[in-house]
């Protein structure tokens, strides 16, 4: 919302977050049970519900690190709350 104000005539809200990993995290299905597990977590007590897809593999950073792209969905209240693609 505040990027929208911001950039008044040429909105354009983030969508892509890429995700660097740090630990030799080479296997998708490893991956995304670990994101499944890390966003059943409501630390907030807001009631998110957060889902994600299998990620797909992009690509090696400079420090040979894979990067990796996640379909997450958020619900809220039983409704959908709007996506980011990561």
């Amino acid at each position: 919302m505040a990027l929208e104000v911001r950039l008044q005539d040429d909105p354009r809200l983030a969508e892509d977050i890429d995700l660097g990993l740090r630990d030799d995290i080479d296997d998708a299905d490893e991956l995304h049970e670990r994101l499944i597990e890390a966003l059943m977590a409501d630390p907030d007590g807001d009631g998110f519900v957060l889902t994600t897809r299998s990620p797909a593999r992009l690509r090696k950073d400079g420090g040979g690190h894979v990067t990796w792209r996640v379909k997450v969905a958020a619900q809220l209240a039983g409704k959908p709350f709007g996506g980011v693609q990561s």
